[in-house]
């Protein structure tokens, strides 16, 4: 059998845009998108957000507490949490609010935020320790292992899956660590 199909693709284009179109800075470290279909871009320089037409752009003079952004994360009530090389702040739509860490009002980076289908919210800090978002307090605080260093996790559903450096893969549910699956020692 010999048959001959007709492929057609789909044609888009391509738009490039940078600070002459009005982005903050041109070297990006990640991309989110709000419920209201705005484009958020964490960049070297604040963070930019794209309405499909135009550029806002924030920084240290917007009220970041440093421009240069590392992160940026839109929560489930549509909040933008942007990670600076200082600390994480949250954009309510008007002000960005810092987010404190522990009950000593310390401050944080982070290199990943990420929140559960409950509603949970975590961030693996640049100091490879996780923390949850307690937001009657507006503060992180710790849940890592005790000093072992986590390096990626990710969240199914309501369990949250981290890496945790030369031990293996553990699961964070209901408030307890447990192992899922262990590296071999060398």
């Amino acid at each position: 059998w010999l048959s001959f199909f007709t492929l057609t693709a789909q044609k888009y284009d391509i738009v490039n845009f940078s600070i002459e179109q009005g982005l903050v800075q041109s070297q990006l470290n990640n991309l989110a998108i709000d419920k209201n279909g705005f484009l958020w871009a964490s960049t070297l320089g604040g963070i930019s957000r794209f309405d499909g037409k135009e550029f806002k752009n924030f920084n240290y003079s917007s009220g970041l507490s440093h421009s240069i952004a590392d992160y940026v994360f839109v929560d489930n009530s549509n909040s933008v949490w942007v990670s600076t090389s200082r600390n994480i702040q949250i954009w309510n739509g008007r002000i960005f609010k810092n987010v404190q860490v522990d009950s000593a009002g310390h401050s944080l980076s982070a290199l990943y935020i990420d929140q559960a289908n409950n509603g949970e919210i975590y961030a693996l800090g640049k100091n490879l320790n996780l923390y949850k978002y307690n937001s009657n307090k507006n503060e992180l605080y710790k849940v890592s292992l005790g000093n072992d260093l986590i390096t990626c996790f990710t969240i199914d559903q309501d369990k949250l899956i981290a890496a945790v450096f030369r031990k293996g893969i553990y699961v964070y549910e209901m408030g307890n660590w447990h192992r899922y699956v262990l590296f071999p020692s060398n």
